[in-house]
């Protein structure tokens, strides 16, 4: 069964390492719609924190699949598996293509940080709920050509806590 994914406006959400996130992109972005990747926007000016639940993707022919060009070490302790260098479709759980598709697909139609609220299949992580910071970046300035992804895989404070508290009780009354 795959998972339910919910969009919401990533530059709406400031909890935790996402707001720092947010703003690094947004300063790198400058006047342009997205960063570049490499240049306004580096892997290597992000702290160990952030950089461990990770990941970046090439976006391949516009879109019709995604390859992972970096995979954090906390991706892999918590989902056990790596993707670095595979293809969005070779992941080892199928729902983990399924959803990935259809939440880099719409940060391609957004243009803009998308965040995900979904509860995932991963077999480590000590809570079901998880958020998905998607984040487009542009070399050229018209076109995605990778996106980079942050997600809440260790941080347990309240202020998560409260987030999926909020957002699903209000999930189950609509």
């Amino acid at each position: 069964m795959v998972p339910e994914s919910f969009p919401l406006d990533g530059r709406l959400i400031e909890v935790g390492a996402s707001k720092r996130i947010l703003e690094y992109w947004d300063r790198g972005r400058g006047t342009n719609f997205a960063p570049a990747f490499g240049s306004e926007f580096k892997l290597s000016d992000l702290s160990e924190d952030i950089l461990e639940c990770a990941s970046v993707v090439d976006v391949i022919d516009g879109g019709k699949t995604y390859k992972y060009d970096f995979w954090g070490t906390g991706n892999v302790e918590v989902k056990g598996f790596d993707m670095t260098g595979l293809r969005l479709d070779e992941a080892p759980v199928p729902e983990v293509s399924i959803v990935g598709h259809y939440q880099f697909s719409e940060v391609m139609k957004r243009r803009y940080p998308v965040a995900f609220a979904y509860r995932a299949p991963y077999r480590v992580i000590s809570h079901r709920e998880q958020i998905t910071f998607r984040f487009p970046l542009s070399s050229n300035g018209a076109t995605i050509d990778k996106i980079f992804s942050w997600q809440n895989l260790k941080d347990e404070s309240g202020s998560w806590v409260e987030f999926f508290g909020d957002f699903w009780s209000s999930r189950s009354r609509s």
